[in-house]
């Protein structure tokens, strides 16, 4: 009997995951795509204002030097890092309303196959359910699902963040940059 159950969960289960991946896919790997961007933003921000600072400060800057005359670069760079965060907040902001929308339609599917297998069950497979358990795995277990579509795409964006941020300190601080980050890791 409990064979028989198993067997018959297995391929709900893959349509369930089915459903998910056929639903979701696009607007989550433009949800990746776009946390990615933010990210990358995040990391030019730094950059460009030190760049600002050293061009208050009287030094010449040498990727624009070439380009533009002496009076324009510190416009440039204002300008730069203002696009830059409008950027970052365009990105960061899409990348949110996509995850949500996608998380709430996920945690949708979700509690669609839990009613669909919930009216398949035979009367002492419901008898053995209580209404706490059947509310506790619609609401807990579906906002579970919801979540991870929420907080997915951080391990990767704040992977880009630390890394870049520890380059970015090792061209600063030199290997001292490098303990910091291993006391981090561990």
């Amino acid at each position: 009997s409990s064979s028989s159950s198993s067997s018959s969960l297995l391929p709900l289960k893959k349509l369930f995951v089915m459903a998910l991946w056929r639903t979701t896919r696009l607007n989550f790997l433009l949800a990746l795509v776009l946390g990615t961007f933010s990210a990358v933003c995040l990391l030019i921000q730094p950059l460009l204002l030190q760049h600002f600072i050293a061009y208050l400060a009287g030094e010449r800057i040498s990727w624009l030097g070439g380009y533009v005359g002496k009076n324009t670069e510190g416009y440039i760079l204002a300008l730069l890092i203002g696009v830059v965060t409008v950027l970052q907040q365009i990105f960061n902001n899409h990348n949110w309303r996509l995850k949500l929308r996608e998380g709430m339609r996920a945690r949708g599917i979700c509690i669609a196959f839990l009613y669909e297998k919930l009216m398949r069950m035979s009367l002492s497979g419901k008898a053995k359910l209580t209404d706490g358990k059947i509310v506790n795995v619609i609401s807990t277990d579906c906002n579970r699902i919801e979540w991870v579509y929420y907080w997915s795409d951080c391990l990767w964006s704040a992977s880009i963040q630390f890394i870049g941020t520890i380059i970015y300190l090792y061209f600063l601080l030199d290997w001292p940059a490098l303990c910091g980050a291993g006391v981090i890791l561990m």
